[in-house]
């Protein structure tokens, strides 16, 4: 019974650890791969189809940048470029999810 609790634990602090790595110095890539590790961790259980997780990164980082969409516009075409600096295995694993060959080209 106590296992439960403690995989709680576990898990809340790999993904505290996880976000807590991924620093770029750009406050705002930060914030890009906040979103992309917290939606990496949710495909890894809930294992969407490409269409999902396409959508699931794109609505994630509207609702992150809402107040900033001048930042999305200019991001994606440095996207890879900054988050396989600051994130790469969270830019992977949403890439491997939407099955498609870039960051650029799921946010698109």
């Amino acid at each position: 019974m106590i296992v439960r609790p403690l995989a709680t634990l576990a898990f809340a602090a790999f993904a505290v650890s996880a976000t807590a790595s991924a620093q770029s110095g750009d406050p705002k890539v930060d914030r890009v791969c906040k979103v992309l590790t917290e939606l990496a961790e949710k495909a890894k259980v809930e294992k969407p189809d490409p269409d999902t997780m396409q959508m699931w990164v794109v609505f994630g980082l509207a609702n992150e940048f809402g107040d900033d969409m001048e930042f999305l516009g200019s991001f994606v075409s440095k996207s890879d470029e900054a988050t396989t600096a600051a994130c790469p295995e969270a830019r992977q694993t949403v890439i491997d999810f939407a099955k498609k060959d870039s960051l650029a080209a799921v946010i698109r």
